[in-house]
């Protein structure tokens, strides 16, 4: 017979979420944990207004001038929303034989890894806005310039060419760690204590940072790509919390029990309901399929919001080797 556990596991997730490092508590995500998603609902759409300055268009007047108010434009943002699910089990003979319970070892982890799974399925879309939505507008290849590698001329360049006048707005990194480890070398990064960052993000342990500014290091997300036959590394400048991460439901825990396997059979399951979103791309409501490779293909998104406005640039680099 199963049943649901009477753990709630909501709290576990968000303890996880802010405990290590990640995409989520280095504060690069917009998290909505009450958003109006319908339960039947297959995917979430996020209204949104889009910026007054490059809509006003204010007109001389005298004393005879009618001023005509006009409605402020917006746009939607339609996100899908991924469901993923996994279990585990063991037998009241592996516990015998063991002599341990192993099940329960194993949940002592699963908060850390279902929040490990969901900043995987950040990191798809995330790649995948990039093959297709801004691979174009938000890419800036450094490799031709100069010795091509990554540092303070990479940063200032790519984003002067991409955003021009909001070219400092940025305020984070996200790069592999031979990157980092590069920018260590070169006497420009180094790692400082969560406290002299925010009391919001990560408030525990250090952070690495690169010129002030924090950095995520992240090898999943930051692997080297091959382009023009040229292996190159991303390094993703940040601005605010360009990414957004909402719930359908609260993480769900079942548990289940089979007397007739192996002196009776424990298995253990939980399910997650969640969307995973680059803020200004919008999703294609003809495909419901929200699974890691087609969020990574990229396929399936458009970006609907003005470039300026979408806080992330990738900056392509060459590796520099360590000595």
């Amino acid at each position: 017979m199963s049943k649901q556990t009477p753990v709630n596991w909501t709290p576990w997730i968000q303890e996880a979420l802010v405990s290590k490092a990640n995409i989520i508590s280095m504060g690069f995500v917009e998290q909505d944990m009450s958003s109006v998603i319908a339960q039947g609902g297959v995917t979430f759409t996020r209204p949104y207004q889009a910026n007054l300055r490059d809509q006003s268009s204010p007109v001389a007047y005298n004393a005879s001038t009618t001023i005509t108010p006009s409605t402020g434009s917006d746009y939607l943002e339609h996100f899908v929303v991924a469901h993923i699910g996994d279990g585990y089990y063991e037998t009241e003979y592996d516990r015998i034989t063991r002599g341990s319970n192993g099940l329960d070892a194993l949940m002592l982890q699963n908060a850390e890894v279902v929040n490990d799974k969901i900043q995987d399925y950040l990191m798809y879309a995330i790649s995948g806005v990039f093959k297709t939505a801004l691979a174009t507008s938000h890419i800036y290849n450094h490799s031709a310039v100069g010795s091509g590698t990554f540092g303070t001329a990479a940063v200032t360049i790519g984003t002067q060419t991409k955003f021009g006048e909001d070219m400092d707005k940025f305020d984070g990194y996200i790069m592999n760690s031979l990157t980092y480890a590069e920018a260590i070398v070169a006497g420009t990064a180094k790692f400082e204590y969560a406290s002299d960052i925010s009391n919001s993000i990560f408030a525990t342990g250090k952070i690495p940072t690169y010129l002030g500014k924090r950095v995520l290091i992240n090898d999943t997300l930051c692997v080297a790509e091959v382009v023009g036959g040229e292996t190159l590394y991303p390094v993703y400048v940040v601005k605010g919390k360009p990414f957004f991460l909402a719930w359908q439901r609260n993480v769900r825990v079942y548990e289940d029990f089979e007397p007739a396997i192996g002196g009776g059979k424990y298995s253990v399951y939980w399910y997650a309901d969640f969307v995973p979103a680059v803020k200004g791309v919008s999703w294609d409501l003809s495909t419901y399929v929200a699974d890691s490779s087609t969020l990574a293909s990229g396929a399936s998104w458009a970006k609907v919001f003005e470039d300026k406005h979408i806080g992330i640039l990738k900056i392509l680099v060459k590796p520099t080797p360590l000595s």
